[in-house]
């Protein structure tokens, strides 16, 4: 009403209520506009079952995580190889994998400054980018200094796949199916590491040719990523209203389904608590504070086992085959924590998974015959593999998502430099002998253990927003959990 009259000339003088009459305004527009019965984005996204449009997503999620594998474990499985040509060190080892892990930082940080503003998918385009080119490059490295530069590059990649990617895969799952489907993907880690230890294994070790390998599955995410949309609630949280109903409809096309009518979500982020905004993005620091030590301990023990293992079993010739079946427990404990997760609650998986790893870590210490430390490296692989994916579920349920983004990358941050840590610490001890081998397999259980303690303290009443999860809501991710 006040562009109508500035277009013709007539506007009175403003009014100490003129802001009030023109909110009027645009609320009696908008509810005009609105049809009847309508709901919000999130409210229609929440009402529709995992569908055909979600299981491409969550394949997306797969091959991400299976591209992932491919840039951490290549370099161990080839380690002989790398060794010969460019005759390095045990701590020079060490510290290539340091680099890229350290590089995720750089990835991470893109990740939590960028979701939330610029969305889920332009930083998963820009990762498997340079992911693919990463690896191709890689593949070609003629020094071992040219090789740690490019790690540098390509490790981009993985700090924002892993940061991303459950946010992106989340915000499109209905309650139901949110929680075992965020914790499932995970199983394209250890299936692209099965994968690619038969790889090496078949190709003698040839790490050029593994390497170029490697970017089979970055080329096969940059297709499936041309076809998908945007994260619907991203966009619709971002005011971009039609384009996050357009998504809505292809979700329930792909169904089968009649989409609801629309309405624009009003709710806005405000300073305090109240009953139709969403809390400030500062409201989740005390649930931030109470993961970030789980994910520290995880990352530090589980990167370091995974790194040095190998070698603590056979300093010589690679043991393929224990490798092998570690990477197939690993694979069994992403399916069982999965389920698990979804049917007895996040908090106790978390536990036990912690739990299982230091028990089946320290031991590690007193066996001496390969079948022996493979076993208990087996186990161990796949209590770790609980963790991940129920702390990974938890993560993207109890920040809502305004803010989700953010707080993933910085957690992701928090990992990243554990995970480049791990490597160096071990490349340490190992290049001093046996003894000094033993004090690094030990210090990595002692850490599991730390986590199985700070999971039963700082996790202790989790299952009680667990539970509430379990049930429908209407806006995803806005539960307050531990804050209250």
């Amino acid at each position: 009403m006040q562009v109508t009259r500035k277009a013709s000339g007539s506007v009175p003088p403003p009014s100490e209520h003129g802001d009030a009459e023109e909110k009027d305004d645009t609320e009696a527009g908008l509810a005009y506009s609105t049809p009847v019965g309508a709901i919000t984005v999130d409210a229609a996204v929440d009402k529709l079952s995992f569908g055909r449009l979600q299981m491409v997503v969550f394949i997306t999620a797969m091959t991400a995580h299976f591209s992932n594998s491919a840039f951490y474990e290549l370099s161990i499985y080839v380690k002989p190889a790398l060794a010969s040509e460019f005759r390095y060190t045990e701590l020079e080892h060490g510290e290539l994998q340091a680099v890229g892990f350290a590089a995720q930082l750089a990835g991470a940080f893109l990740s939590s400054m960028l979701m939330d503003r610029f969305g889920r998918k332009p930083l998963l385009v820009f990762a498997a980018l340079v992911y693919t080119v990463g690896s191709a490059l890689q593949s070609v490295a003629l020094t071992y200094g040219t090789l740690m530069k490019l790690r540098v590059f390509a490790g981009m990649a993985p700090g924002i796949l892993q940061a991303t990617v459950p946010v992106y895969l989340s915000e499109f799952c209905d309650p139901a199916s949110r929680g075992f489907y965020v914790s499932a993907y995970n199983v394209g880690y250890p299936v692209g590491a099965c994968f690619f230890v038969l790889l090496a294994a078949a190709l003698h070790g040839h790490w050029r040719a593994s390497f170029a390998a490697a970017v089979v599955p970055g080329v096969f995410m940059l297709i499936q990523l041309a076809f998908l949309p945007e994260s619907p609630r991203f966009l619709a949280v971002s005011g971009q209203h039609e384009k996050a109903s357009g998504v809505v409809d292809l979700m329930y096309r792909w169904s089968g389904r009649q989409p609801p009518p629309l309405r624009a979500d009003l709710a806005q982020v405000t300073k305090t608590d109240d009953a139709v905004g969403l809390r400030p993005s500062s409201a989740y620091v005390r649930t931030f504070l109470r993961i970030v030590p789980l994910y520290a301990c995880l990352a530090f023990a589980s990167v370091g086992v995974r790194n040095w293992l190998p070698t603590f079993f056979a300093a010589r010739d690679f043991p393929y085959q224990s490798v092998f079946f570690m990477n197939g427990m690993d694979l069994i404990g992403c399916l069982v924590g999965s389920w698990g997760a979804e049917r007895y609650g996040c908090a106790l998986v978390i536990t036990v998974g912690f739990a299982g790893s230091a028990a089946s870590t320290l031991p590690l210490t007193t066996y001496t015959s390969l079948g022996s430390r493979s076993l208990l490296g087996g186990i161990q692989q796949c209590t770790q593999a609980f963790v991940w994916v129920s702390l990974g579920t938890l993560s993207c349920e109890v920040f809502p998502t305004h803010c989700r983004g953010m707080y993933m990358g910085v957690i992701f941050i928090i990992i990243t430099l554990c995970t480049s840590f791990a490597p160096i610490v071990g490349g340490y001890f190992f290049a001093q002998g046996a003894e000094a081998r033993v004090t690094a397999i030990y210090a990595y259980g002692l850490t599991y253990l730390l986590g199985a303690l700070c999971s039963a303290i700082f996790l202790f009443d989790v299952r009680r927003f667990d539970t509430i999860l379990s049930k429908p809501v209407s806006t995803y991710g806005t539960i307050d959990s531990a804050d209250k």
